[in-house]
């Protein structure tokens, strides 16, 4: 009888921790399609507030008849990572596996301090950009998540606890021009809708890490609203401002992060 309450205990643990483990989720964008060069960045999220990516191996599968990428891989041409070379982090890799698939290599060092992640589903932490060579245009999914793979293996920042796996998008079909050029730049979008009432969102890039102040002023120059101010990791960022306590009327919003400055204007109707 003992045995069968300790089994019961055991298996409705597993069951607990496996329900409330981090999910962590991955998305392809494409950054330039030109016919000669390919160009993605891999970007992940998580479905809780503050969790710290720590060692992760992600497995990614490769369309090699229109993709060409190197035995040997060198950091800065074929692969740049954006948050995962930090002082905590041993050097982040991306070791080529069969010539159709990549390994994202993530270790920490014994620090073990991990970097946040954002949190989804509307903001995303850049993972790693990658460089490959064509000799056409490419549609489909030439790169794509495999988190099905028995090499995946995803953990926080303690190297104990493993993530769940979430959704994976790859790139489907090629984006605009317009798109491209603001994936992995400094960028701040006009928030949406617009005009709005009472509630409106607001998001921004950024390529690297950044302390980013993000304001909302009236017309006489009063803040109002302070939605951003801290250091902030290179990724897209989504924010909701809620203009429930003010009147009517013309408000503006600001962005620096570095030395990249920008306001855009803003209609609350009521």
């Amino acid at each position: 009888m003992k045995r069968q309450i300790l089994i019961i205990f055991f298996l409705t643990l597993f069951l607990l921790t496996d329900t409330f483990a981090t999910e962590l989720n991955g998305r392809v964008r494409v950054l330039n399609n030109d016919g000669r060069n390919y160009q993605v960045v891999l970007q992940v999220n998580t479905d809780l507030e503050g969790q710290k990516l720590g060692g992760a191996t992600m497995v990614i599968n490769l369309d090699t008849a229109s993709l060409y990428f190197p035995d040997d891989p060198v950091s800065g041409t074929d692969f740049s990572f954006s948050n995962f070379n930090l002082g905590y982090y041993d050097t982040a890799k991306v070791t080529t596996v069969n010539n159709t698939r990549l390994w994202i290599n993530i270790d920490l060092t014994s620090d073990n301090h991990g970097t946040e992640l954002q949190k989804g589903p509307d903001s995303w932490t850049d993972l790693v950009v990658l460089n490959f060579s064509s000799d056409h245009i490419i549609t489909g999914d030439a790169v794509s998540w495999n988190p099905n793979s028995e090499y995946w293996h995803v953990y926080d920042s303690d190297n104990s606890t493993l993530w769940s796996k979430g959704t994976f998008d790859n790139v489907t079909d090629v984006e605009s021009n317009e798109n491209k050029s603001n994936l992995f730049s400094y960028n701040l979008d006009q928030n949406y809708p617009n005009p709005f009432n009472p509630t409106t969102k607001i998001e921004y890039r950024i390529p690297e890490r950044s302390l980013v102040r993000l304001v909302v002023y009236n017309t006489i120059g009063q803040e109002v609203s302070i939605l951003a101010d801290g250091e902030k990791e290179a990724g897209s960022y989504s924010l909701e401002f809620n203009a429930s306590g003010l009147p009517s009327g013309i408000y503006f919003y600001r962005i620096q992060a570095g030395k990249f400055i920008q306001t855009k204007k803003m209609v609350l109707l009521k």
